[in-house]
């Protein structure tokens, strides 16, 4: 994922191909359609690797965080991997990926505008 992240950053998303990928890692591309069914599920898990990115540059909300700020620092952090890899924000911006960063993104969301006070039934659909 590293490696197929690095290269979309340098070389865009038009960049991120199998064959490429493979070049990148010195291995045949075949190799990799064992790992990714195709270019899309690849693209969707680089994706889930930015999360987690985001994920790890936000680290731990102390208890004492206001939430507003919790949410901040959030939106702070996915526009700066959206500057970072622009081409990828722009073909997976409205795309879930299903992965496991996507759903601690989405817990930790929901946990912060839990903290509003808001009821159960508004966290979810803000």
């Amino acid at each position: 994922m590293k490696a197929a992240f690095e290269l979309a950053q340098r070389d865009g998303a038009a960049g991120l191909t199998m064959r490429r990928l493979g070049e990148e890692l010195k291995v045949d591309a075949t190799t990799l359609y064992r790992l990714f069914r195709d270019r899309d599920e690849l693209l969707l898990a680089v994706h889930d690797h930015a999360t987690a990115v985001e994920l790890e540059e936000i680290g731990e909300v102390p208890d004492s965080e206001h939430w507003q700020d919790t949410l901040r620092r959030i939106a702070d952090r996915i526009w700066a991997t959206a500057v970072r890899s622009p081409a990828i924000a722009a073909l997976t911006f409205a795309r879930t990926t299903g992965g496991p960063a996507e759903r601690r993104m989405v817990e930790l969301i929901l946990e912060t505008f839990a903290r509003s006070g808001l009821s159960r039934e508004a966290t979810v659909r803000y």
